[in-house]
């Protein structure tokens, strides 16, 4: 549901300008008034709309020029021409600009209301189709990225709970886990999806983060409003000053707001006396907690990440490079300290460097990665050396329990079995790991 148009107004007589407001205002609209084309140019300066309407019939407002200026400054609004004295020619060339729709005046009532219905659904349709092309490939990266291994199992799990609801999400992990990936994944599988997106980096510019949240007295709108109905991501919460928090907290729990999903490096707490009314926003967005984990916590699924990434390296037509054993085992033993981020940037480089040759081998990795390389083994070495990280990393992922390892792995256990034996990888090598934990990210008290 569109819930209000902005509405750009273009007529030179003052009359008609009042009529014809009251009439669009009826439906609740936002509406701006403009005498002639230099003032309707200077308006789309600092507004976007979604519809313009506009009088040509005087000197001063010339089709073609009113086109242009609002698709430079809003390309997708309707442009919409009216005159006492069309003629098809003038029709004709309006329609050659790419004009939405052409009123004949008197304009009346009935008019407007076809008019703004069409105008409404013509927005719900694009916001429909930029939705479908913003979850499809979210959809195939998050059954990718967050598959696999039954740590990121769990993360699946808790994303699909949330887009299930519209309570307040928090996401908690290092830079470069996926957390956005998360984020419009909730979205995208949510009863929002066809609703905007808007992510917000709270860190950026911290002074200057009240006006993109909420415009200005002569501008007003901002993030907030853009975000009507769908979801704002507050990436680096804890950054926002805490005064704006409050403010943001009163606008997010009114009716028609939009969902809240806060990310963060680490569980927002708080230094010295607590405030109720200052901490609130950070107390509330902790309604559902989901952990994105760092790479070296989901070795597990290095090798599959590394596929993805060099097929989406490679484009849809090229053929994708195999990644040498010696190589994948320097990948899956790397510490990724950039996580996915990282970890794609380095199998994109190869792709780049290995070109035609169908494979990755060493020469074509950074050197951080190319180190953890054996370059004296022999073939049967480094297929052992793979070999050997994939069951190792099984084994920590399962802490231990070798048949949970083999269930994961695809093999009997017999088989684990004999390759433990075989590597020299005893069971009891693998403590039970602890439940994975950020430090608190400390808010001081404003």
């Amino acid at each position: 549901m569109i819930e209000r148009l902005r509405i750009l107004l273009v007529d030179e007589d003052a009359a008609t300008r009042r009529t014809l407001a009251a009439h669009l205002a009826r439906s609740g609209d936002d509406v701006d008034l403009a005498e002639d084309g230099r003032a309707a140019q200077s308006l789309l300066t600092s507004r976007t709309y979604d519809l313009v309407l506009g009088d040509v019939r005087s000197p001063r407002v010339d089709v073609a020029s009113l086109a242009e200026a609002v698709r430079l400054r809003s390309p997708d609004a309707a442009v919409v021409p009216m005159s006492a004295f069309a003629s098809v020619e003038h029709v004709t060339a309006a329609i050659r600009v790419g004009v939405y729709d052409y009123l004949l005046k008197p304009v009346e009532p009935q008019h407007i209301a076809v008019l703004l219905c069409r105008v409404r659904e013509r927005i719900a349709m694009r916001r429909r189709l930029d939705a479908l092309r913003e979850t499809l490939p979210v959809r195939d990266a998050l059954a990718v990225l967050m598959s696999g291994g039954p740590t990121m199992a769990s993360v699946n799990q808790s994303a699909r709970r949330a887009a299930a609801c519209d309570d307040p999400v928090l996401l908690v992990g290092e830079s470069g886990t996926g957390r956005g990936l998360v984020a419009r994944a909730i979205h995208a599988l949510s009863a929002r999806a066809e609703m905007p997106l808007v992510m917000v980096d709270c860190a950026h510019d911290p002074a200057r983060l009240g006006v993109a949240l909420f415009g200005t007295p002569l501008n007003p709108g901002g993030h907030l409003a853009d975000a009507r109905g769908g979801t704002l991501v507050l990436d680096e919460v804890t950054a926002m000053p805490a005064d704006l928090r409050a403010r943001v907290f009163a606008a997010v729990t009114q009716p028609g707001a939009p969902r809240v999903i806060a990310v963060s490096t680490g569980i927002p707490t708080f230094t010295g006396r607590r405030d109720p009314r200052r901490t609130e926003l950070l107390s509330w967005v902790r309604g559902i907690e989901i952990v994105t984990p760092p790479l070296r916590e989901r070795r597990e699924d290095i090798p599959r990440l590394v596929e993805y990434y060099a097929q989406l390296a490679s484009g849809i037509a090229a053929p994708v490079p195999r990644v040498a054993p010696e190589v994948m085992a320097a990948f899956i033993e790397s510490p990724w300290e950039g996580n996915l981020r990282e970890l794609e940037a380095v199998v994109r480089e190869a792709v780049t460097r290995a070109g035609t040759s169908g494979v990755i081998t060493r020469e074509h990795l950074p050197e951080s990665v190319a180190n953890r390389v054996d370059r004296g083994s022999s073939l049967v070495e480094q297929v052992e050396a793979y070999e050997r990280a994939v069951v190792r990393r099984a084994l920590e992922t399962a802490s231990g329990a070798v048949a949970r390892a083999a269930r994961e792995l695809g093999v009997p256990e017999r088989t684990l079995r004999r390759k433990m034996r075989h590597f020299g990888i005893a069971k009891e090598a693998f403590r039970k790991r602890s439940r994975y934990k950020h430090l608190p990210v400390s808010v001081p008290r404003a």
